[in-house]
C-alpha cells in the first residue's frame, strides 16, 4: 500500500521549470537576476550566495505579490486530488521556492521541502531560509 507520494514541483507539476525565474519575471527583476546567475555560472559566488542575492531583489515586496496563484500542468490537480482522496500523504520537493501559500498547491500538499521566503509582520519579504521543511495545516 502506498502511504506517501513525493513529487517535484518545478517543471513537473508546473509549466515553468524554475520558481526563481518565474518570480523574477512576475516582479520585473529578471534583468538583475541575470547578473546574479552570471556570477554563479562563472564561479564568482556559490549556490547559497546566488540564492541570497536573488532573494535580496525581493526585499520589501508584499507577500500578495509573491504568493500568486499558478497554473499547474494538465492533470496535476487531478493527480493531487486522487492521492489525497485515497489517503496518500503528499510531499512536494522544490529546489526553487516554497508553495505553502500558493493555490492550488497549498490545498493538497501535506509537507514541503524547499527554499523558503520569510516575511515580516507587515507581510513583506524579509529573508530567505535555504531548504526549509514546512508542514502544512493538512499534516495535523
Amino acid at each position: 500500500m502506498i502511504r506517501v507520494a513525493i513529487l517535484d514541483v518545478d517543471g513537473v507539476l508546473t509549466y515553468f521549470r524554475s520558481a526563481w525565474q518565474h518570480l523574477h519575471k512576475v516582479l520585473g527583476t529578471d534583468n538583475w537576476a541575470l547578473i546574479n546567475r552570471a556570477a554563479y555560472s562563472s564561479g564568482l559566488i556559490n549556490y547559497r550566495d546566488w540564492a541570497l542575492t536573488d532573494a535580496l531583489l525581493w526585499i520589501g515586496v508584499p507577500r500578495t505579490w509573491i504568493e500568486i496563484p499558478i497554473t499547474l500542468r494538465k492533470g496535476a490537480v487531478e493527480l493531487l486530488r486522487f492521492l489525497r482522496d485515497n489517503g496518500i500523504r503528499i510531499i512536494a520537493v522544490s529546489g526553487g521556492l516554497n508553495y505553502t501559500g500558493i493555490p492550488p498547491i497549498k490545498n493538497y500538499v501535506d509537507y514541503f521541502i524547499s527554499n523558503e521566503l520569510i516575511f515580516n509582520e507587515d507581510n513583506t519579504c524579509f529573508l530567505l531560509g535555504l531548504m526549509s521543511r514546512i508542514r502544512t495545516s493538512l499534516m495535523n
